[in-house]
């Protein structure tokens, strides 16, 4: 299985924190491929976990709230349809609806 995509780093002047935004998502096997070339997936990354992040402070007050993703269960999800994704069912309810926006 391969995962393709473009990523920006983004690293804080003062504090203990960088932001990694990822595009372009596409991913492939022998059986088929996919993308989520639609959806922009950022990632705060701190030393010790803080509210007081610039990023996550906009975040919220865009009304976008935080989610964890693996761009590799969600890419595993669609290549590979036999597979149980009850768990990721949400997530993927969630990304469905934000490609049709």
């Amino acid at each position: 299985q391969w995962i393709v995509f473009s990523r920006i780093t983004l690293v804080h002047k003062t504090q203990k924190e960088r932001l990694t935004i990822d595009v372009d998502l596409t991913f492939e096997n022998q059986e088929g491929k996919g993308d989520l070339k639609d959806i922009i997936i950022a990632e705060v990354k701190q030393e010790r976990m803080s509210r007081s992040s610039d990023f996550m402070r906009i975040a919220k007050e865009m009304s976008i709230l935080p989610m964890r993703l693996s761009k590799y269960c969600i890419s595993s999800m669609q290549l590979y349809p036999q597979l149980k994704q009850n768990r990721f069912k949400e997530k993927q309810l969630f990304i469905n609806k934000l490609k049709l926006q």
